[in-house]
Order: structure tokens, then C-alpha cells, then sequence
């Protein structure tokens, strides 16, 4: 037994060293259910006690067979070369559907441990190593980490995978853990989503896409350096984020009292607003590739550097005006510039420009996150600020869903909208980030700081 468990931690400390001191640290501790071993001929079968229930987590008797149903009913597809799976047990189930895959077939596997006491005995009585040093192999145990899920699922699962990747369940998990299922579930469906609408931005743009690219490509090669922009600012400067939500209207005056004090970055739709006030951000950030040009009309824009990407609207640069361009996801163009000697650093995306603008945010470390118009919601039933430009002022009754606001209230918000404001909570969670919410309104954002914009500025 010795032996098996220093094999399998050799393997963790080597794969996983987050993960390594705290398994020694919780060998001694009590769980809510008890997981232990029974001898059965020639081997070991793990079983679990919840209450006065024992649960068998593999066969007493034909446990070949049972390992060939289980396997069948996953890999009787060629096409699926992505799983997510909940539950690892005693990594039988994982070995049976590498095996029924073939060694040649490149898949990747999400394992999602939901309970600390049975990888314990797994790992003391079962050798796992193979599983755990194999790279195609993702295990996640939420005890052993601050990393959310989603953000894991978001590592393996793209656009070019969505469709081949398949959902698969360890054996009666289901009825040990169902709020966990539920939560993982959730997990895969919000990061399926977040896909779908990435592919659906794509889509959309269609020929745009090439001729964004080299309508944009003098500006990308003379474009200004984020990295010598960071270099040159002030060590973790509080920044602000300005997006263009409804309840911008009510406290965009006050943004005058943060000029020189803070890193004022707006998205493009918020520009109309502070400049209708006066108030000339220190960036604004614009990455959409069929932008509404009345954004930029106003000549004054030409005055304020711009966070741009490749493939965003050519009318967002204007001829002269400084910019600044995060790493493209075109491999081809990434190859060129690295040719060139050129590296841009690439920033988190959360499919919209104000999650962009709040990736920029951490890039710089910022001291502070202070987001300002980051309804999320139809504050109001009204999509954004007043005075500001848009081609979609209008509330979509098709992805029409309610969520909390900040004051526990309800209140309207899109499918859309959610799926940027779990990109963002996760962002907070998982990079530990200092984020005030001085929207004064809309959605609530899970691990923020709410308070009303006068004090965010005089506190940070």
C-alpha cells in the first residue's frame, strides 16, 4: 500500500504540485462519507457509506463486464475526442475508455472528483499514475484548488471541439453527489454557451474577418507596445472600467474627479457619453469587427489611444490616433509578427469589449478593478446610457431572462448578459482580483465591492 501511494504522489507532486501538500494534509481528516476497500479474489472494489447506505463503486463480481457496458455506451462514436466526466473512483472507468478509444485516437478527459475521501483511498490502495502523468488527462478535485472549474473546461474545450465532446458519469454519483452533478453541469452548459457565442461572433463576421485583417495591418505593425505602456505606468494603478449600461447616466459626472488620480479605460458604445460630459478617458477599447461607426465620429477620438484588435472595425483607428493591440488568435498573423520580433501579450476574453477592457485591467495589476455602467441588465428596460450610440438599443426579447440586481431585486437581463457576468466572476474568483461594482445599478457580480462610484474614487 506504501508503495502505491508514493507512486501516485511522485506522480501528483510531478502533474499537479498545488495539489500535493494539501492531499498529505487531508489524510487525517473526516469526511462526510467514508470510502474504503473490500478484497474480492484477486483484487480491490472501493466502496463508499453515506448514512446507513453502502455504495459499490465497482462490480463485487463481473466487473469486466461491467467496465464494457459502461465504456460502450461512451465510445460508440468515432467522433467524440473530448469527455467530461464526473466522478474518477478508483480510475477504472478512465483506464476502460482510453483502452476502448485506442492509443491512436487523440482525446482529451475532464475528470471532475467531487469528494476528497474517496481519491484519499484511491490513491492508498490503487495505482493511478498512469492516469495522472498522462497529459491528454485533466483531473480536478475542488478540495485541492481556488481555480474554478469553468476556467479548466475553458483550457481544453473550444469552438473546433464543442461538437465531439461528450458528457460521460462514474457509477452511482449521481446519488452520492447530485447538487455536485447539478453544479458541474451547470459549469459545462455555461462554458458550452460561451463557446456557441464566440462561434456565432465568428460567423457573423463572415468575409469581414480578412478584410478587418488587412485593412487593420498597417496600424497593427506600427502599433504602440502594451508591454512598454505597463513599463511606464505607475506600479498597480487603480483602474476604471466605463461600459455603456443604463446606470452610467446616473454617476458618468462624477468620472471628472478620477482624471489623473485613476486609469480611466471606456468601451467604445460609453464614448458618446463622456465626451457628451466632457470627460476624455485615458483608452477606450473597441474589438468588435462590424462596430456601429457613430461611435467614432467625434473628433476628439482621435485624441485618445485606442485598445484595439486585428479584426476590429477599421473606422475604430483613426488615421494617426495611438494604439495599442492585444495578441490576435490568428495563428498565421501571430507567426508573422513573432518573424518580426513583435510580441503582444494576449488578454483573457469574455466575448464582449468591457470583459476586454477588465482583462487590460489585470494585465496592468491593477490595485483595484472599479467598474462603472456594468449594468449586465435592462436597468430601467433600457439597454444603455443615455446619449450613447448603438445598433442594438433595444431589448431582446428572445434571450429574455430575469436575474438578482444589487439590491436583491429582479431584474430583466439576456442569456447574453449572463455569460459575460460568469465571465467575469470567475475572472475575480480565480486571479483573487480587488473589483468594486460602481455601476449603482444592474446585475449583481458575484465578488465585488458595491458601492456608489463618489466613494469607489475616494476610496481607491
Amino acid at each position: 500500500m506504501a508503495l502505491i501511494y508514493d507512486n501516485n504522489m511522485a506522480s501528483i507532486r510531478n502533474r499537479y504540485p498545488e495539489y500535493a501538500d494539501k492531499i498529505e494534509g487531508a489524510l487525517d481528516k473526516e469526511y462526510a462519507i467514508e470510502s474504503n476497500i473490500a478484497a474480492v479474489v484477486d483484487r480491490s472494489v472501493l466502496y463508499v457509506v453515506k448514512g446507513t447506505r453502502q455504495y459499490q463503486l465497482d462490480s463485487l463480481y463481473e466487473n469486466e463486464e461491467m467496465l464494457k457496458i459502461w465504456a460502450k455506451d461512451y465510445t460508440n462514436s468515432a467522433l467524440f475526442n473530448v469527455y467530461t466526466i464526473f466522478g474518477f473512483g478508483n480510475g477504472m472507468f478512465v483506464k476502460k475508455l482510453i483502452q476502448s478509444k485506442g492509443r491512436d485516437q487523440d482525446i482529451k478527459i475532464i475528470i471532475y472528483e467531487p469528494d476528497m475521501s474517496i481519491f484519499k483511498t484511491t490513491l492508498l490502495n490503487f495505482d493511478i499514475s498512469d492516469i495522472i502523468n498522462n497529459e491528454n488527462i485533466t483531473l480536478y478535485i475542488p478540495e485541492l484548488t481556488k481555480t474554478p472549474f469553468g476556467t479548466v473546461l475553458d483550457t481544453v474545450i473550444n469552438y473546433k471541439n464543442l461538437n465531439n465532446t461528450y458528457e460521460a458519469v462514474y457509477p452511482n454519483y449521481p446519488l452520492l453527489f447530485p447538487k455536485e452533478l447539478e453544479s458541474f453541469r451547470e459549469a459545462v452548459r455555461i462554458n458550452a454557451e460561451a463557446v456557441r457565442s464566440s462561434m456565432d461572433a465568428s460567423e457573423k463576421l463572415g468575409n469581414a474577418f480578412y478584410n478587418n485583417l488587412f485593412a487593420n495591418m498597417e496600424s497593427y505593425i506600427n502599433s504602440r507596445s502594451l508591454i512598454s505602456l505597463k513599463e511606464k505606468l505607475p506600479n498597480n494603478p487603480p483602474v476604471i472600467v466605463v461600459s455603456s449600461g443604463p446606470s452610467l447616466s446616473k454617476n458618468v459626472a462624477e468620472l471628472k474627479n478620477a482624471k489623473g488620480k485613476a486609469f480611466i479605460i471606456a468601451v467604445d458604445s460609453a464614448m458618446p457619453v463622456m465626451l457628451h460630459e466632457g470627460i476624455m478617458p485615458d483608452m477606450y477599447a473597441s474589438i468588435d469587427g462590424m462596430k456601429f461607426l457613430a461611435h467614432f465620429e467625434d473628433e476628439r477620438t482621435k485624441d485618445i489611444p485606442v485598445l484595439t484588435t486585428s479584426l476590429a472595425t477599421p473606422g475604430a483607428i483613426k488615421e494617426g490616433q495611438i494604439s495599442f493591440f492585444e495578441q490576435s488568435d490568428d495563428r498565421y498573423l501571430n507567426a508573422f509578427l513573432e518573424e518580426k520580433g513583435i510580441d503582444l501579450p494576449k488578454l483573457s476574453t469574455g466575448g464582449t469589449v468591457a470583459n476586454t477592457a477588465f482583462a487590460f485591467a489585470e494585465y496592468l495589476e491593477a490595485s483595484a478593478i472599479i467598474l462603472c455602467g456594468q449594468d449586465l441588465a435592462y436597468t430601467d428596460d433600457k439597454a444603455h446610457a443615455d446619449n450613447a450610440l448603438s445598433d442594438n438599443n433595444t431589448i431582446s426579447e428572445r434571450s429574455l431572462t430575469y436575474t438578482r440586481d444589487i439590491n436583491g431585486e429582479e431584474v430583466k437581463t439576456s442569456t447574453e448578459f449572463m455569460l459575460y457576468k460568469d465571465w467575469f466572476e470567475r475572472e475575480i474568483a480565480t486571479n483573487n482580483v480587488r473589483a468594486i461594482d460602481a455601476t449603482e445599478g444592474g446585475a449583481r457580480i458575484e465578488g465585488t465591492i458595491i458601492m456608489p462610484l463618489s466613494e469607489a474614487i475616494a476610496g481607491y
